[in-house]
């Protein structure tokens, strides 16, 4: 089931990064497999049914349960695939994201969705030490594709009675590199621009064309992520107060606002590269 679910779609989707790495591929496209991969690995998986909120009762998708999973899965593959633009972004996430996924899934005794999430991190980890800036090798769509598919595939995997109150931690693990994609395609929608379109106009490509090195911005929002994930590790840790519980959240939000200030206020007073300036350092 994990085979067919998660690490068979995973490659699927490693094998069009592939092409897409050498020839990119027309963005529809890459949508439509990326949906087709999500209608497999929810066919396979099950979708997500219940979604638990600190300190109210679980929020039964019921019909909306198929879609949302899809959304999730299709766009989180696209969130991690859009942070491999700076050295070590992507690998130094993995890391922190797994080894966070991990010890939530430790706490709810999910030890599939461990063991996968541990290994992704060692694997990762490993690559890390060729990726940091100055970087040897760029992980471009092949890596990221394959990491955002299988950490997308891993709250499908946790046993039904944890489900609920497992997928909003796991998604704390996550949030820098799911909410700077977010916010830069509702900037472009907003601009009128086709938010499918590959472009430079993310959070990280702000802070990284402002002066910061490649190292540093990695270094914040891993740092972000392993705050978010200590906070979710929190939420599923038996005993603790409802209230506080229930505030975890809210602490990530903060910590969203409060980076997206702080960035666009660097950017402000920084003049920017050019937009076609290199943001990599390391071949294609």
């Amino acid at each position: 089931r994990i085979l067919r679910g998660i690490i068979g779609p995973s490659l699927a989707f490693a094998a069009v990064g592939v092409v897409d790495d050498i020839r990119p591929l027309r963005p529809i496209l890459r949508l439509m497999i990326q949906a087709a991969v999500a209608v497999l690995m929810v066919a396979v998986l099950g979708p997500i049914g219940q979604i638990g909120l600190p300190g109210l009762p679980p929020v039964t998708l019921g019909a909306l349960a198929w879609p949302i999973t899809i959304l999730w899965i299709v766009g989180l593959i696209n969130a991690f695939n859009f942070m491999d633009g700076a050295d070590g972004m992507a690998g130094l996430g993995a890391v922190v994201v797994g080894l966070s996924v991990a010890a939530i899934a430790f706490n709810v005794n999910a030890l599939a969705a461990m063991l996968i999430a541990a290994f992704a991190a060692a694997a990762t980890g490993g690559f890390l030490v060729f990726n940091w800036q100055p970087a040897r090798v760029f992980m471009g769509d092949v890596g990221s594709g394959f990491l955002g598919t299988l950490f997308a595939g891993l709250p499908l995997i946790v046993p039904d009675e944890a489900l609920p109150q497992t997928i909003l931690p796991i998604a704390m693990c996550l949030w820098p590199y799911i909410y700077d994609p977010l916010v830069s395609v509702i900037r472009r929608i907003w601009n009128g621009a086709n938010p499918l379109e590959p472009h430079r106009e993310f959070l990280f490509h702000r802070l990284v064309r402002s002066g910061v090195s490649h190292a540093r911005a990695a270094l914040v929002y891993a740092g972000m992520s392993l705050a978010g994930g200590m906070l979710g590790l929190a939420m599923v840790t038996p005993g603790l107060p409802e209230r506080v519980r229930g505030s975890l959240p809210l602490s990530v939000v903060a910590m969203a606002v409060t980076m997206t200030y702080l960035i666009e206020r660097r950017c402000s007073r920084v003049e920017l590269e050019p937009v076609g300036a290199p943001l990599s350092t390391a071949p294609r």
